[in-house]
């Protein structure tokens, strides 16, 4: 809803490191590739180019 809205949500890899770290690796293990798909589909939406366990991952 943030990003949707257009919330200043700073550092767009830092965001989503934050999400990985708060949805993914709680999620149910039969839930997990759901969730990496819609990161990865969020990370398009910003722009960006994120790949969990890359702290600095190009743009």
């Amino acid at each position: 809803m943030r990003v949707m809205s257009g919330a200043d949500i700073g550092d767009p890899h830092g965001f989503l490191r934050g999400l990985w770290v708060q949805v993914c690796d709680h999620a149910p293990m039969h839930l997990r590739s759901s969730v990496l798909r819609r990161l990865h589909a969020l990370s398009r939406r910003l722009g960006v180019n994120y790949v969990h366990g890359e702290p600095d991952a190009a743009d």
